[in-house]
């Protein structure tokens, strides 16, 4: 994976792909909001893409248009596992920033099993409730303050025998504070959508979803903050099972305090 930086007004861009070996392959450009190390939006169409998978060689059928903005762009095979060298090019008709994105050896991974219950009073709902802050919270701590680099995945979802239910989901990720009682302090009006202050990430840009899981990226590297809370919520308050899946590119702890 690269980062490709296109200039303000755009540019014209071209895609190639090719191999030494009989592999089939496949070059993509695609908005950085969908995709990263560990999590790919495969509902998003490509920005440009070389197409199907061809073996030895695969390139856009034409010059296309790329807007302004950061993308990220994927060499990949067709079958998982597969070995070999291979050479990406970017034509393009104005110069672009091009940058490796690490690979990470190892994504770390952590699950919990909750519940939105009135009896422990966390089933709140939305901010919409007036009681957002006193839904479940988990700790997320890194080892210490500044830019070590750490992403961060966590998928919501509900047991199998509650999927079918309409039930709107969210997850959020808040920079916030530990007291000295080890209570955590969320930010002033957190809320989901809109620039909350100390909003770092929101499933579905905070919008609650019905159906399916949902799920948020979080680069925990830009901010200063030591500490973030993760918030799972329901639109309305309700009692119902979860399943919280974290994964991280570096260890970090987690975990739940209510």
């Amino acid at each position: 994976m690269w980062i490709v930086k296109v200039p303000p007004g755009g540019a014209q861009m071209l895609l190639q792909c090719s191999t030494e070996m009989n592999l089939p392959v496949n070059l993509m450009l695609q908005d950085q909001k969908y995709i990263s190390r560990i999590k790919v939006d495969q509902h998003k169409v490509p920005t440009l893409e070389t197409g199907d998978y061809r073996k030895s060689f695969a390139a856009t059928n034409d010059v296309a248009a790329v807007q302004e903005g950061n993308y990220i762009l994927v060499a990949s095979t067709y079958y998982p596992g597969t070995r070999g060298s291979f050479v990406a090019k970017i034509s393009s008709s104005v110069p672009v920033v091009i940058k490796e994105i690490p690979t990470f050896k190892k994504l770390y991974q952590k699950s919990f099993r909750g519940s939105w219950t009135f009896t422990s009073g966390t089933a709140c709902g939305s901010p919409n409730h007036g009681i957002y802050g006193s839904n479940p919270i988990y700790l997320l701590s890194k080892e210490r303050r500044g830019h070590n680099k750490c992403y961060v995945h966590v998928k919501l979802d509900l047991p199998s025998k509650d999927r079918l239910k309409r039930i709107g989901l969210n997850v959020s990720c808040f920079e916030c504070i530990v007291d000295n009682d080890g209570s955590v302090s969320l930010p002033r009006s957190a809320s989901p959508a809109g620039k909350s202050c100390g909003l770092i990430s929101s499933s579905d840009s905070g919008v609650y979803v019905t159906g399916r899981p949902v799920d948020l990226v979080a680069d925990l590297s830009s901010s200063e903050c030591k500490h973030f809370a993760v918030v799972p919520s329901t639109f309305d308050p309700c009692e119902i099972d979860f399943e919280l899946l974290f994964s991280f590119t570096s260890k970090i702890n987690v975990s739940a305090l209510r």
